[in-house]
């Protein structure tokens, strides 16, 4: 695994990483190896290190919230996000399903940096409904950070808590990832390792605060 990983890293596709291979409950191998980050300042990849997961949240939290909060009957798929979001009401957004946002035909634009105008979560849902239809809703398929922002809304708020909590209480602790999570504690922003080489500017903060959705939520 490590000659594999250093091949990699040779080739100039990722940095570093952290790795472990087990079958069944017995690890076979585990290490390090690379650097963390290159810029600004150059750092190694080592056992502490934490890497932000980015836009692996959508299906590992937002996606599997959405499917668990559904199969216990809190979240209906097919209502409209208005159900969930009274804020959109009369809006083209508001019409748009829970499903929609899931599988990214809602309307939307991929990407928008909104967080220029929006610190906190009522900032970004006013800036995200106040937006036009990048294309027919339903047409076709265009990968959405906004729509899942949008949804982090919609499961916060038919779970009654905010996405770090519903995350860490039906996923993280279920499965025993006992160093996974949103707004570790441990470590500022400046700890975290990106997922590629640097970042830019989808990778800063959001807001002026930096407060909105810190730790993840959506990329």
């Amino acid at each position: 695994m490590a000659s594999f990983l250093e091949e990699k890293i040779e080739a100039g596709i990722f940095p570093g990483a952290r790795y472990l291979v087990a079958r069944g409950a017995q690890i076979r191998d585990e290490g390090w190896i690379g650097r963390s980050v290159i810029k600004p300042r150059d750092l190694p990849v080592g056992p502490g290190t934490i890497y932000d997961l980015a836009s692996l949240t959508k299906p590992l939290v937002t996606g599997a919230l959405a499917a668990l909060l559904a199969a216990r009957g809190v979240l209906d798929l097919m209502a409209p996000v208005d159900r969930y979001l009274p804020e959109l009401r009369g809006g083209w957004l508001g019409k748009a399903s829970i499903m929609d946002l899931l599988v990214h035909r809602s309307g939307l634009a991929a990407w928008l940096p909104v967080y220029l105008k929006a610190g906190d979560r009522d900032g970004y849902l006013r800036e995200i409904s106040a937006l036009s239809p990048d294309y027919r809703p339903g047409s076709r398929v265009v990968y959405s950070c906004l729509g899942y922002i949008l949804l982090t809304l919609v499961l916060e708020r038919a779970g009654g808590e905010g996405l770090h909590l519903l995350a860490e209480g039906q996923i993280f602790s279920r499965v025993g990832l006992a160093q996974t999570g949103y707004r570790p504690p441990q470590i500022s922003s400046r700890g975290l390792r990106p997922p590629r080489r640097g970042t830019n500017g989808r990778g800063r903060w959001p807001g002026r605060r930096g407060s909105a959705f810190r730790g993840g939520g959506e990329e």
